[in-house]
């Protein structure tokens, strides 16, 4: 349990910390990856059929991986258009 409550307070920090750019960005899509790695925690507690936590758990991976590439896409291009101006 004290596992899950550390990984809280790291997720809570980054949150709070990077804030600003997080609402820049779409923060809907690490919502929804947040959501789905977090039902992936609680569904590994209460089933035993562990293709229903890897699903969740994949979801979530594959779409925290599209909100950072998104998101990092997006930095470039504005720091490209900041140098060309």
């Amino acid at each position: 349990m004290l596992f899950y409550l550390a990984y809280a307070a790291a997720a809570a920090t980054l949150l709070v910390t990077y804030r600003s750019l997080i609402l820049r960005s779409s923060a809907w899509v690490l919502a929804l990856a947040l959501g789905l790695l977090a039902a992936s925690v609680c569904l590994d507690q209460v089933t035993t059929r562990e293709f229903v936590e890897d699903a969740a758990k994949l979801s979530g991976v594959g779409t925290w991986s599209v909100y950072l590439i998104g998101t990092g896409l997006v930095m470039v291009g504005e720091e490209s258009e900041r140098r060309t101006t």
